[in-house]
């Protein structure tokens, strides 16, 4: 069986291009995180206090992560060349239950205060968001880091939220085409999301030769990856179809979509 495959990532339900399969990546965190970087000292002037909390969780588990690496940045006034750049203005790990609670003082002449990005590095046998193991995938090279992109308010606070680390598990998905190729666009595309923040896209070209496939992916062991099929009935016109299943560890997690 010979079929073509793409993977693309997905944050906030919108699709990119994935090279590296995270699905926390933006545009806006790429210019938080441009290769320009600088150390600032201490605040001794035009001083604006920023807090960041949230919390680290395993879902599957129910259980908090204590101990994991927290990183604030914020984009430097400075420009450097093609990008912005960025800095670090604080670091610190979660708490024993998951929270985390950062506060500190920068220059609002040096930083772009109103905006930050922060890095948690959770585990490392876990994963955030599912992952194509198959033909035509892309690794993550760091599949166990989560980064989110913040506006403060007019306090300098950023919104309270909860970061997510699944323990990954091996999901088999058996497609069966009973729908005609459109043959404008001869494709279909599955989309994972593993929460409310992040999913995986991973798209197949159709052919006759593939009217059933097997796909294989890594997601979240005890929690439900919900699995949206889409497909094209017209050159400007999409059918979806839902599905979910619940993927334990030592369990066959295999489901069948009929399209």
């Amino acid at each position: 069986m010979i079929a073509t495959f793409f993977v693309y990532s997905a944050v906030n339900h919108h699709m990119t291009i994935n090279l590296c399969a995270r699905l926390s990546a933006c545009f806006l965190v790429l210019l938080l995180c441009g290769s320009c970087r600088k150390s600032l000292g201490p605040c001794t002037g035009n001083c604006q206090v920023i807090e960041i909390a949230g919390i680290a969780l395993d879902p599957g588990e129910q259980k908090p992560l204590g101990g994991l690496s927290v990183t604030v940045e914020m984009p430097l006034k400075q420009h450097c060349g093609l990008c912005s750049g960025s800095t670090e203005v604080v670091s610190g790990k979660t708490r024993a239950d998951g929270t985390f609670d950062l506060k500190t003082t920068v220059d609002s002449t040096q930083v772009g205060y109103h905006i930050c990005s922060v890095t948690i590095h959770g585990p490392g046998n876990y994963i955030t968001t599912a992952e194509s193991v198959g033909p035509g995938n892309v690794s993550d090279p760091e599949p166990n880091v989560r980064s989110m992109l913040f506006f403060l308010d007019s306090t300098g606070v950023a919104p309270y939220r909860q970061y997510d680390f699944f323990q990954p598990v091996l999901l088999t998905v058996q497609l069966h085409r009973v729908s005609p190729i459109l043959p404008s666009v001869p494709r279909v595309v599955l989309t994972l999301y593993t929460d409310s923040v992040s999913a995986l896209n991973w798209g197949m070209g159709e052919s006759a030769s593939n009217v059933d496939t097997t796909a294989t992916f890594t997601t979240g062991a005890n929690i439900f990856t919900r699995i949206s099929t889409t497909r094209f009935i017209t050159d400007s016109t999409t059918q979806d179809l839902e599905d979910s299943i619940r993927c334990v560890p030592g369990g066959a997690n295999t489901i069948q979509i009929t399209y």
